[in-house]
């Protein structure tokens, strides 16, 4: 498995017949157009494109592609038949009772018309290539990941009390400036598999791993924790606490303070003090907002609406039994952000969606002037509501309370995108990747990428990154409406129709108010491009006018 995963990030991109293939990106591209291609099934390919000087077992690629799994070898047939099918039986050999081997040379660089097929309009000079991800060595500060804590309690649906905690933990751990640490979303993306802790260092760029377990039984919980120094292998530091519920966040102190004193001695604990949160009054509460809040990550990233009302519904449910509940009003304030940034039901009510957000940002930072999510979803509510400066300064509050939380980088790069601030949004986004270079919602920031390049009229690498957008995220409305609008922009008309198809039928509304002018591009001539851009696509204006978006 090592030798697969380090043969991915040396890797640059292969290219082979009209196919390219950017292992660190997970991207595959045909005749420049990204594919549809299921995660087991590119990690056979890079597997044997890694090791394609030879014929690769049937019992390695088992080993390597599901690492620490028991699974049958029809897992393999059947995913190995979707490759071949996309690729081309040519493409890959089957040596019978050996196993599998890349058949075709690679090219050194892309074939005719190869990488993106679509040229600028005007300009005949072949689309460049973007390194979408940075660097991941060794920060100059102690650096670490929380993995998910593994539920152990008889009850599956306890996963998000678990998911919870380990949240929770990493929330305290990221307030220390004198740290470095890997966003929850990233860490997460681990959930479910087992994994070496070299491997996970290697692959998100720090020293030190927390492992743990937590099992709940009524009202008593059993957590498990583990520190281990993942270059020596070494574990640094272990315990096992048996609580009441009651006490279960003197518990997360405690454990926050013993990671803390294990990796960075030197942060005292007058600063430890400083990161405390507020306890809520309602215990029950707050055990439905941790519901909430786990539902509206995955509805977020999966664009499920109707996981997207249960998390609201639960959110308000909390804020009924307790209104002074935190985590329920930032979850609130986080729904009404999403939504009101790219809408996709209910337009018509975009006005009130967008203050009940408001309202409960701020009514959460009354409550918790230390809570750094309510001012970065403040942040996004104030800029998309044209208030640029007080959404950029809110947002810079949540960024200074909280300096490794990813996404406080990514919400401030789409105030700085949409106050016309391009630049500063493109290195902001470079810092929420190398801080979450796995993040499920990385689409987000390459979408924001796509957007400052296109503010930037460097229509090559919008194009490029929109495409990775949706790559990442196929059916989200954002990611879509930014490649329609590099498309339009790099002269890939018919890629631009196909996202714009997408819009029609999965977000109407969305695109209603972007052909109305409703864009939260602050700067006048960035709006009447992004416009003109979607008209093109629409066919109301014809495909001659994107001669004037140069």
């Amino acid at each position: 498995s090592d030798c697969c995963e380090l043969g991915r990030v040396v890797a640059g991109s292969y290219h082979f017949e009209n196919f390219e293939v950017k292992p660190v990106s997970r991207l595959l591209l045909k005749d420049g157009a990204p594919q549809e291609l299921g995660s087991r099934a590119f990690d056979l390919l890079t597997c044997l494109l890694d090791h394609r000087d030879r014929v690769v077992s049937g019992r390695e690629l088992l080993d390597q592609v599901w690492p620490g799994l028991v699974v049958s070898e029809n897992n393999l047939t059947v995913q190995m038949s979707a490759l071949r099918k996309l690729l081309g039986a040519h493409v890959i050999k089957n040596v019978p009772r050996r196993g599998y081997q890349f058949a075709l040379a690679i090219n050194d660089t892309p074939t005719q018309g190869h990488l993106l097929s679509a040229q600028p309009v005007g300009d005949s000079k072949p689309v460049a290539h973007v390194d979408a991800d940075a660097d991941l060595s060794l920060p100059g500060k102690p650096s670490i990941a929380i993995l998910p804590f593994l539920n152990l309690s008889s009850d599956a649906q306890q996963d998000y009390f678990a998911d919870g905690m380990c949240e929770d933990i990493t929330t305290e751990l990221s307030r220390f400036q004198e740290l470095f640490v890997i966003a929850r979303n990233s860490a997460f993306s681990y959930k479910g598999r087992a994994v070496d802790v070299r491997t996970v260092a290697r692959e998100l760029g720090v020293r030190y791993v927390v492992e743990g377990s937590v099992r709940r039984a009524g009202n008593r919980v059993r957590v498990t924790v583990q520190l281990i120094d993942a270059l020596s292998g070494n574990h640094l530091w272990a315990e096992k606490y048996d609580r009441v519920i009651e006490d279960l966040f003197d518990l997360q102190e405690e454990v926050t303070q013993s990671i803390v004193g294990a990796v960075a001695p030197q942060i005292h604990a007058a600063e430890q003090t400083k990161a405390r949160r507020i306890r809520p009054g309602n215990l029950s509460a707050h055990d439905l907002a941790m519901r909430a809040n786990a539902n509206s990550l995955d509805a977020l990233r999966c664009n499920d609406h109707p996981l997207w009302q249960q998390a609201l519904a639960e959110a308000r449910q909390a804020l009924a039994m307790d209104p002074h509940n935190v985590l329920a009003l930032t979850v609130v304030a986080e729904l009404m952000a999403r939504f009101v940034a790219t809408p996709q039901f209910d337009e018509a009510n975009l006005s009130t969606y967008w203050k009940e957000g408001v309202a409960a940002a701020g009514q959460a930072i009354d409550l918790d002037p230390a809570a750094s999510p309510a001012y970065r979803w403040m942040g996004l509510l104030l800029a998309f509501g044209g208030f640029y400066d007080d959404g950029r300064n809110m947002a810079r509050r949540g960024l200074e309370l909280n300096p490794n939380d990813a996404l406080a980088y990514s919400n401030l790069a789409y105030v700085e995108v949409w106050a016309d601030r391009p630049k500063e949004a493109l290195a902001l986004q470079a810092q929420a990747i190398r801080l979450s270079p796995r993040d499920p919602s990385r689409y987000a920031f390459t979408t924001c990428r796509c957007l400052a390049h296109f503010q930037l009229k460097d229509y090559e690498k919008a194009l490029e990154f929109g495409m990775l957008a949706v790559s990442e995220a196929p059916h989200a409305p954002g990611s879509h409406a930014a490649l329609t609008l590099a498309a339009v922009c790099a002269g890939a008309f018919e890629m631009a129709a196909t996202s714009f198809a997408f819009l029609q039928t999965h977000s109407p509304g969305y695109l209603r108010l972007i052909l109305s002018g409703e864009t939260t591009f602050g700067q006048k001539d960035s709006r009447q491009r992004a416009v003109l851009g979607f008209e093109i696509a629409a066919g109301l204006k014809p495909r001659s006018a994107a001669v004037q978006l140069l």
